[in-house]
């Protein structure tokens, strides 16, 4: 009896313990709804078998685990992703990059499902100056994932710039890149093997691959520490290839993987003559992405109608057209609107941010951030309602040189004799020397494919209105993944 009434006291104790330091939490942050958006918090899903650490209210959970803080909000525990194909060739070094339950929510602070996101952003506003009305499309994920094989062997002020301009400075639990260790837990590369872990599931709703290989000249040393980490992290294997005295052979038999492992939809990679005699190793990342959409379009109902570029211009364009439920937003403070379209089985889904007006889009572009993205993608806003959805199909290739747009980011030393990269190779003579992706998106009726190289139903009674969205003018959209918070694909569809 005496031993029981100890354990009550005990446990008395530790939740008055844990109710003063929450209570400490929201004096500190006005409330704890507001911690949400925190970097100085940390975020991450509860699974069942831990809730006996947190405490649970009606809608949150509070946790204390390992000297940490976590607060979440149950309908908040989202995830997202996207898809495309990164190349790289390491030009002594030369590198080329070419793109190739819950619900979700948020890119959580301190995530790397929210590096990736700031990245997308930062990425895209670099673009965004030379590539006025035209389309743009990119893998962030692929990119990344690509320069975080190269981050794994990059040394001193490189690593200390990639590890800034890819946000990996912002991911919480993480090592110093001075204390590398191959597969420790509190390492980026190993929390990157989990992601990519769960991405690349056999799926019987959709194709989803994604592929690594590495291609290291014959005569060239390539540390075997790094050759076993970038297996072990990234599944990359290595192929011997000739690039000294059959530089035109290796890129064939390169650009056949890559056409293998994107379905075909990516050819000719590296063009002719973009690897040489003094091509040292390149790494590819591929990713192919093919769903059908949970609710099809009806080709019958497919019409020409006119799209808006902008206040001069239209273009005709094979109109879509569907009714159905689907989860809808409006921000009247951002002037959007944001629709899901989920794909079969519910664990891919194509986001689509549209502009109430053409003059909307340029706010829209350069205020998106990854905390401002899952607030607007809360519960709170985005609601099942029936939809009048009007979405043209679109088909577009576009490919990039990415050098001078890292460049510009803080991403300097890895392209000129200042780069470090004795991670990969014994020496200092190794650089980077441009980063190519290249990507492909085609969505129609049926669904979505794509590549690149680097359910809960409500019923809506007939007095709720029908609510039109209608993509008849330049748009935001991203394809996720949504168990990994992981921005796969991202563009804007400006010009058919």
């Amino acid at each position: 009896m005496a031993s029981l009434q100890g354990e009550a006291k005990v446990h008395t104790f530790m939740i008055m313990i844990t109710l003063s330091v929450m209570k400490a939490i929201q004096r500190f942050f006005g409330n704890l709804e507001e911690g949400l958006t925190s970097r100085n918090l940390i975020f991450t899903a509860v699974p069942d078998t831990l809730q006996e650490t947190c405490i649970e209210s009606s809608n949150s959970y509070f946790c204390i685990s390992k000297r940490k803080f976590y607060f979440l909000k149950k309908e908040e525990l989202l995830s997202l992703s996207l898809i495309l194909l990164n190349g790289f060739s390491i030009q002594r070094v030369n590198i080329f990059i070419s793109a190739s339950h819950k619900e979700y929510s948020d890119f959580t602070m301190g995530s790397i499902s929210a590096a990736n996101a700031d990245f997308c952003f930062d990425l895209f506003r670099v673009l965004k100056p030379s590539h006025t009305n035209a389309n743009i499309l990119y893998s962030p994920l692929n990119i990344l994932s690509a320069l975080a094989m190269v981050y794994l062997g990059a040394k001193g002020n490189t690593a200390s710039q990639m590890e800034k301009v890819l946000n990996f400075d912002e991911v919480t639990g993480l090592k110093s890149h001075l204390v590398k260790k191959c597969g420790d837990p509190e390492d980026i590369h190993f929390k990157f093997k989990q992601l990519l872990s769960e991405i690349n599931v056999p799926n019987a709703n959709y194709t989803l691959r994604i592929a690594n290989r590495l291609y290291a000249d014959k005569t060239h040393s390539i540390l075997p520490q790094y050759l076993q980490c970038t297996k072990r992290m990234y599944q990359a294997c290595l192929e011997s290839v000739n690039f000294k005295t059959a530089a035109e052979e290796a890129r064939i038999i390169i650009n056949s993987w890559v056409e293998n492992k994107t379905n075909g939809l990516i050819k000719d990679l590296f063009g002719p003559g973009s690897i040489g005699a003094s091509t040292a190793m390149i790494l590819v990342n591929a990713i192919y992405f093919k769903g059908n959409w949970s609710n099809k379009f009806e080709e019958k109902h497919t019409k020409e109608m006119p799209f808006t570029i902008n206040q001069q211009e239209t273009k005709p364009v094979q109109m879509m057209h569907q009714i159905g439920f689907f989860k809808i937003a409006s921000i009247e403070s951002e002037k959007i609107q944001i629709l899901e379209l989920p794909y079969a089985n519910g664990e891919m889904s194509m986001i689509i941010l549209l502009p109430n007006d053409i003059s909307d889009l340029d706010q829209l572009e350069n205020t998106i951030y990854s905390d401002k993205l899952t607030s607007w993608m809360s519960s709170t806003n985005m609601e099942e309602r029936k939809v009048e959805v009007h979405l043209p199909q679109m088909k577009f290739v576009e490919q990039y040189s990415l050098a001078s747009v890292l460049s510009s980011l803080g991403m300097t030393d890895l392209f000129t004799q200042l780069a470090d990269l004795s991670g990969i190779s014994k020496g200092r003579n190794l650089k980077v020397s441009e980063v190519i992706h290249k990507s492909y998106v085609e969505v129609n009726e049926e669904g979505t494919e794509a590549a690149a190289s680097t359910g809960v139903t409500g019923e809506v009674t007939s007095l709720v209105p029908l609510i039109e969205f209608k993509a008849n003018h330049p748009f935001l959209f991203f394809i996720c993944h949504k168990k990994t918070n992981l921005i796969l694909f991202y563009g804007r569809f400006s010009s058919p």
